[in-house]
């Protein structure tokens, strides 16, 4: 089986990057993608999509780790799934899992794009999040946090 991509005809193999995408992943979609409609790639209302994604940090404490992001978030979380599990919903497609992994505490990255930076830098410092202020950085500006296990929280806006 090949793929018709921008740069002409690609075999498909399970484990290649396709030229034009960065990950083995996206070979695999569009793999999947074209095999389901011959050649063509559908358009987007008739692809299986993606519908909701939720980042995760892995903590040590659990009951610590919700009141550091209960402050972050200013809200209690949304969700209580499972033991060990929180999560924080501030859309209807996306989300924040926090999970109690202490093997794998503080080793995880998250990205939050917040509409006002320094206003969210004013309410995280009255609430006792320690932070060195909005620096630079992607673009923007961002605001560089850390939970109590190490997980790096980075908060983008203008």
């Amino acid at each position: 089986m090949s793929l018709l991509t921008s740069a002409g005809a690609v075999p498909y193999t399970r484990n290649r990057t396709l030229p034009g995408t960065r990950y083995a992943a996206a070979a695999f979609t569009l793999a999947r993608d074209a095999s389901c409609y011959g050649e063509r790639t559908p358009p987007s209302e008739e692809r299986h999509m993606i519908r909701r994604i939720l980042a995760q940090c892995t903590v040590s404490d659990i009951a610590r780790a919700e009141q550091w992001y209960s402050l972050l978030f200013d809200r209690a979380p949304d969700l209580r799934p499972m033991p060990g599990l929180i999560e924080w919903h501030p859309g209807d497609s996306f989300g924040l899992q926090v999970w109690s992994e202490p093997e794998r505490a503080g080793q995880s990255t998250v990205v939050l794009d917040e509409t006002d930076l320094d206003a969210a830098a004013a309410r995280l410092t009255a609430s006792g999040i320690a932070h060195d202020g909005p620096v630079p950085g992607g673009g923007g500006r961002i605001l560089l946090l850390s939970d109590p296990d190490g997980n790096r929280v980075v908060i983008t806006g203008q």
